[in-house]
C-alpha cells in the first residue's frame, strides 16, 4: 500500500478563516474530543447529576474549536455556566502549569462557584504531582480530587459508546509487518527512528507515515538532521531524510487532522525549533489498515527522554483494543508501569531491556532490535494469549474506573 499522499494538492484541503489552522482530509469530528462529554451522555453514566466541566486541555480546545494553541494557558467552560451547576475542573493531559491554581481561582471567583460544588478529576500520569497540587491549592479536600487513567478511560469509551470498529484478535498471516504511524511531527525521536527503521529496510512492507505537508518536508529533514548531528553524533544528509520523507508521508487510512504554523511565542515558550505542527485525535480510524492488515505495532509514546514523565496515552492503548502486539518508543521503565496496571508485554519473546535502557540514543536502537525479534517471533500462540489478556485488563480498569468517577460525583454532588 503506498502512502504518498502529498498534503499541498489535497483536494479535502480546507483552511479556517479565523487562523492558519488547516483541516486535512476532511474536518474533524467533534465528538472524539478530549472530553468526557461523550461519558455523562451514556449508559455509564449512572450518577445522573449534571456537570459543567472547566477545562484545562488544549487539545480539546482545538478539537472543538477547531483554533490553534493559545500562548498562554486558558480556561473555559464547556457550557454556559448557570448559578449552582456542579463544576468539574478536568484534565485529560499530563501538565499543569505554576500558575494554574490562581488561573482556575480567579475564574471561579469571577463567577460565584463555590468550592463545595467543585471536584477536580485529573490525570493519573500527572507530571509532578502538579494536578494535584493545584486542587490542594484551590483548598479542595481529598475527597474532592481524582486521578484516572483517562487515556485508557477514552479508548474504551470510543469504541464501546462512539461504535469506533477494532480488530477482533491477533493476525499472525496479515499482509503488512510493522506499524508505525505518529501523528506531531515536532518530536524529533520519532523521525530519527523512522529514518533508522528505513535504513534497515523494515518500512517496505510497513503501515507508516508522516503527517508533515509536503510543502514542508525539506524544511522537517533539515532539522532532522541537524538533531542527528547534535543528539546522535551522527552526519546524515537532509537529502536522503527528505527522501524517506517523501516516500513515506501523509496517512494510510486518510485521517482527519489539523495542520498549524505555531506562533514565535509558542514555539519560544515550549523551547520548539518546528514551525509547524499537528493535531489528530486518532479517532475514528480504520482498524482493517492499521491493524488487521499489520502484525506488530512499535508505538511511539508521547514522552521519551529521560527527564521527561511516564505517560500512556490512546496510541498504546488502541493498540492493546486492537489485540497487537507491541513494542514501546517511550521513556525508560514505561513497560513497567503498563505491568503495575494489570497488562503483560513481551518479554522472553523478545528482549525488552531496552525499557531498562537509561541511556536515550542507546534505547532507539534496542526498541528497533526487539520490534524485529517480537516480527519474528514463532510463538504465535503465546501471542494471541497476551494480546487477549490485554484487551480483557483494559475492559476491566475502564469499568473500575466508571464506578470511580460515579462515586466522586455522588459521593461531592448528590
Amino acid at each position: 500500500m503506498e502512502m504518498q499522499s502529498n498534503l499541498g494538492a489535497n483536494n479535502n484541503l480546507m483552511r479556517n478563516s479565523n487562523s492558519d489552522i488547516r483541516s486535512v482530509n476532511g474536518e474533524l469530528d467533534k465528538k472524539y474530543n478530549q472530553g468526557l462529554d461523550w461519558f455523562l451522555n451514556s449508559e455509564y453514566y449512572t450518577a445522573n447529576i449534571p456537570v459543567t466541566f472547566l477545562y484545562l486541555n488544549e487539545a480539546n480546545h482545538l478539537e472543538t474549536t477547531g483554533q490553534p494553541w493559545q500562548e498562554g494557558r486558558t480556561v473555559s467552560f464547556s457550557k454556559q455556566y448557570v448559578s449552582g451547576d456542579k463544576v468539574i475542573i478536568y484534565y485529560a493531559n499530563e501538565v499543569a502549569s505554576n500558575n494554574e491554581q490562581s488561573l482556575i481561582q480567579n475564574f471561579l471567583k469571577k463567577h460565584n462557584v463555590p468550592l463545595k460544588d467543585v471536584i477536580l478529576v485529573g490525570n493519573l500520569f500527572e507530571y509532578e504531582g502538579r494536578q494535584t497540587k493545584v486542587g490542594l491549592d484551590l483548598g479542595l479536600a481529598p475527597s474532592q480530587m481524582l486521578m484516572i487513567d483517562y487515556y485508557e478511560l477514552q479508548t474504551f469509551f470510543f469504541h464501546k459508546v462512539l461504535g469506533c470498529d477494532y480488530n477482533k484478535s491477533f493476525n499472525p498471516y496479515a499482509a503488512k509487518d510493522i506499524k508505525y504511524l505518529f501523528g506531531k511531527i515536532d518530536k524529533p525521536v520519532r523521525i530519527i527512528t523512522m529514518y533508522k527503521l528505513w535504513e534497515q529496510g523494515l518500512l517496505g512492507n510497513a503501515v507508516t507515515g508522516c503527517l508533515v505537508d509536503g510543502s514542508d518536508i525539506d524544511s522537517l529533514a533539515k532539522q532532522i538532521s541537524e538533531e542527528f548531528s547534535k543528539w546522535c553524533k551522527q552526519d546524515v544528509p537532509y537529502e536522503s531524510i527528505s527522501q524517506m520523507l517523501k516516500t513515506h508521508h501523509g496517512s494510510p487510512d486518510n485521517v482527519s487532522y489539523y495542520y498549524f504554523t505555531l506562533s514565535d511565542a509558542i514555539k519560544q515558550n515550549a523551547e520548539c525549533l518546528f514551525d509547524k505542527i499537528n493535531h489528530c485525535p486518532s479517532y475514528p480510524y480504520d482498524h482493517q489498515i492499521l491493524f488487521t492488515e499489520s502484525k506488530v505495532s512499535l508505538i511511539p509514546e508521547t514522552f521519551y527522554y529521560t527527564r521527561q514523565a511516564h505517560f500512556l496515552t490512546e496510541k498504546t492503548y488502541k493498540t492493546i483494543y486492537n489485540h497487537h502486539p507491541f513494542t514501546i518508543l517511550g521513556t525508560a521503565g514505561l513497560l513497567e508501569t503498563l505491568r503495575s496496571k494489570g497488562y503483560k508485554t513481551f518479554n522472553g519473546i523478545c528482549d525488552e531491556m531496552y525499557d531498562l535502557c537509561p541511556n536515550d540514543r542507546k534505547r532507539v536502537d534496542l526498541v528497533i532490535n526487539a520490534t524485529r525479534e517480537l516480527l519474528n517471533s514463532p510463538n504465535l500462540e503465546e501471542i494471541d494469549t497476551i494480546t487477549k489478556h490485554n484487551f480483557a485488563q483494559l475492559e476491566k480498569n475502564s469499568l473500575a474506573t466508571v464506578d470511580q468517577l460515579n462515586a466522586i460525583i455522588l459521593d461531592n454532588f448528590s
